[in-house]
């Protein structure tokens, strides 16, 4: 039997993919049949990219069943899409100039002020999404494939308008996150609402107050001057002076046609929840969900659609508002490792009760992930690594000489080169060193957009060598540490056959490790804090990337600083490396797995709405930051 799903990211099966649905479901399925699975998922796939990947390269493949998760993207501001008849898409696409992307985000710095709203368009209209997958749907019905059409829901309680241009400069309701330090001008009224931002964070509301109030009187730039009133509002909603909050933003609901409107709403919503007015509450909260362009969350009008198409079509449908809850999110739209679960559960039985064949060669099953474009239907002779800049042939001659002089001369004139070195700086078990010798010279898929990519092949043979040494002492022990195959299967690149051992890995581990460990340590206090309003708060500048390493399922793992606690895990495993003292190593990976129980169990605490979720929170972080570096010193 041969599965193939096609989805955006709740349904993509990159980096960490144990816990996905589709994984899940062929495990399952394994135990019973003889099964492949293929995923096309991406992140920010729509319908449009994924009926004309489906036309283009699957509707002459044999199949038994299609699997369809589509929605959350397709009326969310980015680029238009639409529907086309595949002939005049594929002639269109012959004569398409519009083949290179420059996607430099990844050099750009972070949370710079923005005077403006990007203009753009939601991809697919409803009739454009009805188009989409009734044209999939139609001809798997013709080649007697069976189709299971997943309708997805969101959740209805994140905050609004994540993808909106200056999104960390606007406060919420109950969200507590220090952004002031890590925003940054780009005129004179930015930065005295940035000023005014510092002060609100510091709970100085008076002066906070008169800064907004300032900004929303006399700044000539429409996008200051709203989120002054919003930050205004939140100002005096903490002062507890609600009524006067509630009236700053039902002047704007009544006034503006902003789009910061959903975030009013929201806000609007919480202050009325707060006074028991639940009526308003829930009304308010429906008009931000309805009128939120900015968000990953499908809406009502597409739910209809896929109901409508599965009833003309005659189609199986797995209605996930039947299956799924508010439990099951922490993201705006990807289920948790529960949600997966339910899911799976839900396809294999509609699909084992189809199914007469018993088990034949299990050695035979397989799962696939095929990562395509995102933006396949604008430019399908791109790919996935193009789209994300990920990889791109490169001189290593010149790329030897530019490395060279960085080391001799610290000049180095080759941006990109800059930024990985930046990047590789961070962790302390590799010293710049490294590239003296020729097999270390970064590769053409961990120069650019995803030096991560280097760590991983890095981490893949310094595992190779931990499990050699240690075989699996420390993995049964410690559920967090990865294997090497892991690392080997999470590494981003077109040529999956390229070699990527490195010899004698241990000798090339930084000196004065210890002291390393150490420094980061002091330097990214953040492991050991609470970031969860930080994290919410910042989703959209942190998701996709860390989806390559930790997958795309919404898990308590998002809500603190899991890149910098691998650093710490991986750090741990070099150093283990470099002493004899498996003692040691064994209390480190304790005083770790303790850390991330620490993290989680707040975590759920704040999750379930408890009050009292960060009572000893920090306390507890500091005390197991001061063990870790005892153990170093």
């Amino acid at each position: 039997m041969i599965i193939k799903i096609l989805g955006d990211s709740s349904s993509s099966s990159i980096g960490e993919r144990e816990h996905t649905y589709g994984f899940k479901l062929f495990e399952k399925l394994s135990k019973k049949k003889e099964v492949s699975i293929y995923n096309y998922s991406t992140i920010g796939a729509t319908s449009s990219d994924q009926c004309m990947y489906y036309h283009q390269n699957l509707k002459n493949k044999l199949f038994d069943y299609l699997i369809i998760y589509l929605g959350n993207n397709e009326c969310v501001y980015s680029v238009k899409k639409g529907n086309n008849n595949f002939f005049f898409w594929k002639l269109k696409n012959i004569f398409n100039s519009k083949n290179n992307y420059s996607n430099l985000n990844f050099l750009n710095e972070k949370f710079r002020f923005k005077d403006f709203f990007s203009s753009k368009e939601i991809p697919n209209t409803t009739k454009d999404f009805s188009e989409n997958i009734k044209s999939i749907v139609r001809n798997c019905k013709k080649r007697k494939i069976k189709v299971i059409l997943i309708n997805p829901i969101a959740n209805h309680d994140f905050l609004p308008s994540v993808c909106i241009e200056n999104f960390e400069f606007l406060k919420f309701i109950n969200l507590n996150e220090k952004m002031s330090s890590d925003l940054k001008y780009n005129n004179e009224d930015s930065k005295k609402l940035i000023e005014g931002i510092k002060n609100f964070e510091n709970s100085n509301y008076e002066k906070a107050k008169n800064t907004f109030k300032k900004l929303f009187n006399h700044s000539k730039n429409e996008i200051v001057r709203l989120v002054s009133a919003n930050n205004l509002a939140i100002a005096m909603y903490n002062e507890k002076k609600y009524e006067d909050a509630i009236k700053v933003f039902l002047n704007f609901s009544e006034k503006e046609k902003s789009k910061l409107k959903s975030i009013f709403h929201f806000n609007l919503s919480l202050i009325f929840k707060k006074i028991n007015d639940l009526d308003k509450f829930n009304y308010f909260k429906k008009l931000s969900y309805d009128n939120d362009f900015y968000s990953y969350r499908v809406k009502k009008e597409y739910r209809e659609i896929i109901n409508e198409i599965s009833i003309q079509e005659k189609v199986q449908l797995l209605d996930l508002k039947n299956v799924l809850n508010k439990k099951n999110f922490i993201d705006p739209c990807h289920p948790n490792k529960d949600g997966h679960e339910k899911i799976a559960n839900n396809l294999c039985d509609l699909i084992i009760k189809d199914q007469n064949e018993s088990l034949k060669d299990p050695r035979n099953n397989k799962f696939y992930s095929i990562y395509i474009n995102p933006d396949y239907f604008n430019n399908p002779k791109k790919s996935f690594y193009d789209y994300y800049f990920i990889e791109k042939n490169i001189n290593l001659g010149d790329l030897r000489k530019d490395i060279g002089n960085y080391i001799e001369k610290k000049d180095c004139k080759n941006k990109f080169l800059l930024n990985f070195l930046k990047f590789l700086s961070k962790y302390p078990f590799i010293s710049i060193s490294i590239f003296d010798n020729k097999d270390f010279i970064p590769q053409s898929n961990e120069l650019f957009s995803y030096p991560e990519n280097f760590i991983h092949r890095y981490m893949y043979n310094l595992m190779v060598v931990f499990e050699k040494k240690f075989g699996e002492e420390f993995h049964n022990q410690h559920y967090f540490l990865k294997n090497s195959i892991f690392y080997e299967n999470i590494i981003l690149k077109t040529n999956k056959n390229k070699n990527i051992d490195f010899e004698n890995i241990e000798k090339e581990i930084s000196e004065n490790l210890q002291k390393k460990i150490i420094s980061f340590i002091d330097d990214n206090a953040s492991i050991f804090q609470n970031t969860v309003h930080k994290r919410l708060k910042t989703f959209m500048k942190w998701y996709t990337r860390e989806t390559f390493r930790f997958g795309t399922i919404s898990s308590k793992n998002m809500l603190f600083d899991r890149v910098n606690l691998e650093i710490l895990i991986e750090s741990i495993i070099a150093f283990s490396l470099k002493i004899n003292d498996i003692p040691k190593v064994h209390r480190l990976f304790n005083l770790i797995s303790h850390l991330i129980k620490v993290h989680k169990s707040h975590i759920r605490e704040y999750l379930s709405e408890n009050n009292n979720w960060d009572l000893n929170y920090e306390n507890n972080l500091d005390e197991i930051k001061r063990k870790i570096k005892n153990e170093f010193n």
